[in-house]
């Protein structure tokens, strides 16, 4: 048991630290840009404001990813 224990001890550690200080960045390719469109609204659609939020949302939810906020390509 202890033999087991100084053994979990160091590998419990890395586990832990590999998740601090780390920053991940997401480089979109331009086929997720063009797949995930930036969806746009004409002057004569009805929408409900829960329907719009979730419009801008989508596409604000593109940027992160590395698409050009209004465009379908990469940024």
């Amino acid at each position: 048991m202890r033999k087991l224990r100084k053994l979990t001890m160091p590998l419990l550690s890395l586990v832990l630290l590999s998740g601090c200080g780390s920053t991940h960045v997401v480089i979109a390719k331009s086929e997720l840009c063009r797949s995930w469109r930036h969806q746009t609204v004409s002057k004569d659609d009805k929408l409900t404001d829960k329907t719009a939020t979730g419009i801008e949302g989508n596409n604000h939810a593109r940027v992160p990813w590395g698409c050009a906020y209004g465009k379908d390509r990469a940024s």
